[in-house]
């Protein structure tokens, strides 16, 4: 895979999103609903926002970030072992950005159902029980 070209192997096979002690929050990204006779916001997917760790970069993580959707994409969106990973349904995609000290990752999703699946993943990622 393109994509993991460079990135080592624990990169590869463990998610971004498993380092729960590195998310600062996690909050709706929202949008416009698409539909002309409601154009009120809809959820569009997930922002998850880390702390910057020493030797981190936005470059770097969108890298990781883009690894992940394509081995997703690759094993058919089916990965138990990952259950709480916000990129792991089809049809999302990410973007990160730097925020000054933190890292936002903003994740989309191509409809509704996948926004808020996606959503409820990574609120599981902050969730009290971990």
């Amino acid at each position: 895979m393109r994509a993991c070209g460079g990135i080592g192997a624990n990169d590869r096979a463990m998610s971004p999103f498993s380092h729960v002690e590195d998310i600062e929050s996690v909050e709706p990204l929202t949008g416009p609903s698409g539909n002309i006779k409601s154009p009120a916001t809809e959820t569009t997917g997930a922002i998850v926002t880390f702390r910057a760790v020493e030797g981190m970069t936005a470059e770097w993580l969108q890298r990781i970030v883009d690894c992940h959707l394509a081995r997703n994409s690759s094993l058919g969106h089916l990965l138990p072992e990952m259950p709480d990973c916000p990129l792991v349904p089809k049809g999302v995609e990410a973007r990160v950005s730097s925020t000054g000290s933190e890292f936002a990752v903003r994740i989309r999703a191509s409809d509704g159902a996948t926004a808020r699946e996606g959503l409820a993943r990574a609120q599981r990622l902050t969730a009290p029980a971990r």
